[in-house]
């Protein structure tokens, strides 16, 4: 079965990441690393999907981004909802045969 993902992402002024020993990255670093407000990045399955920070245009860019990878539990159902402030920013199929943890 092919399984999906959701990307989605939402600043916060509060480093999320640094809970769990890294330095967190602000708006400002994505768009350094992406060239701009669109590209591809790495996700925890290996591959390198399109996305783009557009919907964060007009955010200050010293804030941290939240990227969040999403798969729904079961292979096939729906992804779960999205809450708060998240931005749907990418929804992409993985390679047959990719493995998910659940």
């Amino acid at each position: 079965m092919i399984e999906r993902v959701r990307i989605t992402a939402e600043t916060t002024a509060i480093n999320y990441a640094a809970r769990f020993g890294y330095p967190g990255r602000t708006l400002a670093d994505y768009l350094d690393q992406l060239g701009g407000w669109d590209g591809y990045v790495d996700d925890p399955f290996g591959t390198r999907p399109w996305i783009s920070l557009r919907a964060f245009d007009g955010a200050d860019p010293g804030l941290f981004l939240k990227l969040m990878f999403a798969v729904p539990q079961i292979p096939g159902d729906d992804f779960p909802p999205v809450y708060g402030d998240e931005v749907v920013l990418a929804e992409y199929d993985l390679p047959e045969g990719t493995v998910i943890p659940r």
